[in-house]
């Protein structure tokens, strides 16, 4: 069975702060906020929907077919992706922006302070299924994770076949 996973592809960076928000904030400049936090921890994880679902896949045995954008500092990702059953001749790697970032910190009340960076994962709209598809020989299931919203509705379309 042939499967395409598409979707965004990310790390996540995660950190602790050992205090509380709410402390640094001073109630009458909220409309001039610039402030700045000392971590105590951070951990870097493998994320994004689509690798996450394709991991999960690999590890039954199932080989998906991993289709997302990712910069080009995607190489360690990838290769622990592959040792796992995951095919990543499917991703695209930019030229130009770094795989996809979500940073989160949070305090010891579990606020949370987070951004997340799209970076490559805005080129997976340039991402065409047909020749994919045609370099397995069929797909039996395409699941078409969040992404880019542009890639989303191209590759859904391109799926009705």
């Amino acid at each position: 069975m042939a499967i395409l996973i598409t979707g965004s592809i990310a790390t996540d960076h995660l950190m602790t702060f050992p205090g509380r928000f709410a402390d640094s904030f001073v109630a009458d400049k909220m409309d001039k906020v610039s402030l700045s936090f000392l971590v105590e921890e951070l951990q870097i994880r493998r994320g994004g929907v689509a690798p996450n679902i394709a991991f999960g896949m690999g590890c039954l045995g199932l080989q998906p077919v991993l289709v997302g954008a990712v910069g080009p500092d995607f190489a360690d990702y990838e290769s622990w992706l592959q040792r796992h059953g995951v095919d990543t001749s499917g991703v695209h790697i930019s030229e130009t922006a770094h795989t996809a970032r979500f940073v989160c910190t949070t305090d010891l009340e579990q606020n949370q302070i987070a951004s997340f960076y799209p970076g490559a994962m805005s080129e997976a709209r340039n991402i065409e299924l047909k020749p994919i598809i045609e370099s397995i020989g069929d797909a039996d299931v395409v699941l078409i994770g969040a992404n880019d919203p542009q890639a989303m509705l191209r590759h859904s379309e391109e799926c009705r076949f």
